[in-house]
């Protein structure tokens, strides 16, 4: 396999030529990108390769078949990975998405998780298809943007207070500190005359 570094793929992080074996990655799109996302972006072109497939769904599959239980949160990440290089207008996203939540509910069923197992057995049988998605949603770019905004004011707006707070009891020490030079200075004073 054959790996090209190459800004000449458009807005991709990564395409594969399964003909001739070369894996071409976007480094400037690719740096935008987490760690297990980029191993999420290796692994799915990696899948169109071995399978030799143009199915994104089967590449997609592959991906997380690699990825699954290897870190902290690696089923959502898996799924986050797939949110965050996919634009949201993007036609396959919402089949794509499906197909991976169902994958990584599977996973977790078999691992005896049995919450897991009864989402997919309302699923199988048709009682429910929306517990699926609220149970692995994951926000959208422009909803994890704000909520990483709102966090930051949060955070900004901590350190403020504690900064106000810091700053408050420093002065309030500072006029004990003097205070107490003024009471000895007079005792001093007092004493010597």
């Amino acid at each position: 396999m054959q790996v090209v570094h190459t800004t000449h793929i458009g807005n991709s992080p990564a395409a594969i030529d399964r003909a001739l074996g070369i894996l071409y990655l976007n480094p400037d799109i690719l740096q935008t990108l987490t760690p297990f996302q980029q191993k999420f972006v290796y692994w799915h072109e990696m899948g169109h390769y071995h399978l030799d497939t143009p199915d994104e769904i089967k590449a997609d599959a592959y991906a997380f078949d690699k990825l699954a239980g290897t870190e902290f949160r690696s089923l959502k990440q898996c799924l986050e990975s797939l949110e965050e290089v996919l634009s949201e207008d993007n036609p396959t996203l919402a089949p794509r998405l499906k197909a991976l939540k169902i994958r990584a509910f599977e996973w977790d069923a078999k691992r005896g998780n049995k919450v897991a197992q009864k989402v997919l057995n309302d699923y199988y049988t048709g009682k429910s298809d929306a517990f699926l998605g609220k149970l692995f949603e994951t926000p959208s770019k422009t909803a994890k943007r704000q909520a990483e905004a709102e966090y930051t004011r949060a955070q900004a707006h901590t350190l403020l207070s504690q900064t106000f707070y810091a700053g408050e009891n420093l002065l309030k020490q500072q006029e004990t500190q003097t205070t107490m030079v003024v009471i000895i200075a007079v005792i001093l004073i007092i004493y010597l005359l």
